[in-house]
């Protein structure tokens, strides 16, 4: 080879600048695929951070048991059982930034049983409900929230008096509006109170309630929590858990 082809063949590749293999060319690229990933996922778990139960997808499980002195003075017992399916919308903080809403369907079958020494009565009530829940997420520790929803009873209620027995059944429809907060209290314990607004009755026929969420791992917590009507009758413990996916 000549002197005047090596010199030419030097400044091509001067001009032309290192060469990279393939691989080297492929790898990098891989790596910033997966550093983009990895960041898409901490961003979406940094939304789920907290030990509560707003913003998280879960299924659950409760039951209900309350027992107290009805109106006319006699003792009654009530149990419940739900089930409950929750999971957020991601897109919303893309409209309003720091507010999450979740969509929620919720099923529970119930039994109230009353007697004294004249007569007693049974009532059988089924629950459907549906709704979204809206709460602020500019706090991590603190989250206020409203849950609306629409949901649909049907009651089938038996009555025994002196050897006679009558049984009817009706079934209505109302709204549910639910304000309350749920405030981190420990790395694994969350706390949540909240007030379901009576909206077709008296509003003192609205209930409170208080909940502890305590988690046994990163996915399934247990739940327990005091149902007080502001009328004073018919408490309820709720006891029950889920599992967060």
């Amino acid at each position: 080879m000549s002197i005047q082809r090596i010199v030419a063949l030097a400044a091509t590749l001067a001009l032309a600048g290192p060469i990279v293999p393939a691989s080297a060319q492929l790898f990098p690229t891989l790596d910033s695929l997966s550093g983009s990933l990895s960041d898409s996922l901490a961003t979406d778990q940094s939304q789920s951070f907290h030990n509560g139960l707003l913003g998280k997808r879960y299924l659950q499980a409760l039951y209900g048991h309350g027992r107290g002195r009805g109106t006319s003075g006699f003792t009654d017992a009530f149990h419940r059982f739900d089930a409950m399916f929750n999971s957020p919308l991601p897109w919303t903080d893309q409209f309003v930034p720091g507010l999450g809403t979740d969509v929620y369907v919720n099923g529970s079958f119930g039994v109230l049983s009353d007697s004294n020494s004249s007569y007693s009565f049974d009532v059988n009530s089924y629950q459907i409900e549906g709704g979204l829940t809206v709460y602020s997420a500019f706090n991590d520790s603190v989250r206020p929230f409203i849950q609306l929803g629409v949901w649909r009873s049907w009651y089938e209620h038996k009555f025994s008096s002196m050897g006679t027995t009558d049984s009817f059944s009706f079934d209505y429809t109302s709204m549910r509006v639910r304000p309350g907060i749920e405030v981190d209290v420990s790395s694994f314990l969350a706390a949540r109170a909240a007030l379901d607004v009576a909206t077709e009755v008296k509003f003192k026929y609205s209930r409170a309630s208080a909940e502890l969420i305590t988690w046994l791992n990163d996915s399934t917590y247990l739940r327990l929590g005091v149902f007080v009507p502001l009328e004073g009758q018919h408490c309820t413990l709720e006891v029950g858990g889920g599992i967060s996916f």
